[in-house]
């Protein structure tokens, strides 16, 4: 048996549209193919995960990537060449209206029932080694509070994003990054890999 569980949230102010119905789209059929890969085991019991979360998160990074980078992040996305602009819009609202709908408030004072509390919380941590034009360009795509630069290889960088990560999350989840790793130089790729089950032969 496998479970998937997907956060369909309407935002009031625009009507879904055009680029905005392909993002969507593509968080849909991420979702199933990674559904699929998780579930190889059949002796596997319930999965549960959410493409919004994957998929919101990774539009932050989407909006400073070109070339052959972002036609691999469009086909493992199934951002159908979308706009970055777009992506990280549609993202950003449906965070917004889901946050709004879900806020732990008090439905009724007579039997104490309150809300679902929801909480998205992405953000950019940047070294500031990167130049000052990566920083201005991003600041402009995704918004300061989407955004941050620190020395991340400074003694306590760790236990800033850390403390964020917690606070964000009103202490769930209290550490994500527990040691530095050794600084690389140079760029990195992401690489598309099927996700499909390959057909046997014979």
């Amino acid at each position: 048996m496998w479970i998937e569980i997907a956060l369909i949230v309407g935002v009031v102010t625009t009507t879904v549209k055009g680029t905005q119905t392909d993002v969507l789209q593509g968080n849909d059929a991420l979702g199933f193919e990674v559904m699929e890969e998780l579930f190889k085991d059949e002796d596997q019991g319930n999965v549960f995960i959410s493409p919004f979360s994957i998929e919101s998160c990774l539009s932050a990074a989407y909006v400073g990537v070109a070339g052959t980078t972002r036609s691999e992040m469009n086909a493992v996305l199934h951002y159908a060449n979308s706009a970055s602009e777009m992506v990280f819009d549609t993202y950003s609202n449906y965070s917004k209206a889901l946050m709004s709908r879900y806020d732990g408030s008090v439905v009724s004072s007579k039997s104490n029932s309150t809300k679902p509390l929801v909480k998205v919380a992405n953000r950019i941590w940047l070294d500031n080694e990167f130049e000052a034009q990566v920083k201005s360009s991003y600041v402009s795509a995704v918004g300061q509070d989407n955004f941050y630069m620190l020395d991340l290889q400074a003694n306590g960088s760790l236990q800033l994003i850390n403390n964020w990560i917690e606070n964000q999350t009103d202490g769930k989840l209290q550490a994500i990054h527990t040691k530095k790793k050794k600084k690389r130089r140079g760029k990195r790729y992401i690489k598309k890999t099927s996700l499909k089950k390959k057909k046997k032969k014979g």
